[in-house]
């Protein structure tokens, strides 16, 4: 998991998310089921659309890039079930994306305002958890909830981040012993690229390069990593 930037509003929710929100709160009230074309409003192309440009066509919480394999759904970050937060139902701040398994986990049914899930728009997440290799760990209660919840160390996951920590692995070794400064500079290119928000699993391979920094002392990597965190 990442830090994001929310991009701005669409237009189609800047031109009814209060009118969809009163009539999906008024179904809530009256107790009547509630149709699929009110209920799934949020799925709106414009909307999904945007979502995926602003996670970098990846889970906001494991990193997992989705595009090419399912649609990925539309994920609350504070859920919307009547007996949570239905006011934020197509609020754009409550809005993100998520592979299937996150926003089916634990987290589909998880509703404690008192200790919330981490949140990728607001949190600082290198205070809340960091990365063991290809292992996510928590810093605070609130990571620890969230890695549980999340399901953040299932296996298949920490098979994907292996792979890519080998990859950057190899990257970091030829860079630190390579003396051809043109050939440096490529490396350099490939592991700025490898770590950056487009990519998957950057977190992992941002805590491993910061290990590395630590390693060996390299003052380029540093700098490179101080305007990422």
């Amino acid at each position: 998991m990442i830090r994001i930037k929310k991009l701005e509003e669409p237009q189609i929710l800047k031109e009814n998310s209060k009118k969809w929100t009163n009539e999906y709160l008024d179904y809530i009230r009256r107790g009547v089921e509630i149709p699929d074309s009110v209920k799934k409003r949020y799925s709106h192309p414009e909307i999904r659309n945007q979502l995926i440009k602003e996670t970098h066509r990846k889970c906001a919480y494991c990193e997992s890039k989705f595009c090419s394999v399912e649609y990925g759904d539309i994920e609350h970050i504070k859920p919307k079930f009547p007996d949570a937060h239905p006011e934020l139902y197509v609020t754009w701040s409550n809005l993100t994306m998520s592979c299937e398994i996150c926003n089916r986990s634990g987290k589909r049914t998880y509703n404690n305002d008192k200790e919330p899930l981490l949140n990728p728009y607001t949190d600082e997440i290198n205070n809340e958890i960091m990365g063991l290799g290809p292992f996510i760990s928590w810093k605070t209660k609130k990571g620890m909830i969230s890695i549980d919840t999340l399901l953040l160390n299932r296996t298949a996951l920490i098979e994907k981040r292996t792979e890519a920590i080998k990859k950057i692995d190899l990257l970091l070794k030829q860079y630190h012993l390579e003396t051809n400064e043109s050939y440096k500079e490529i490396l350099l290119n490939c592991i700025k690229e490898a770590v950056s928000d487009e990519n998957e699993y950057s977190f992992v391979l941002r805590e491993y390069l910061l290990d590395f920094c630590e390693k060996t002392d390299n003052q380029v990597l540093r700098t490179f990593l101080a305007d990422l965190y």
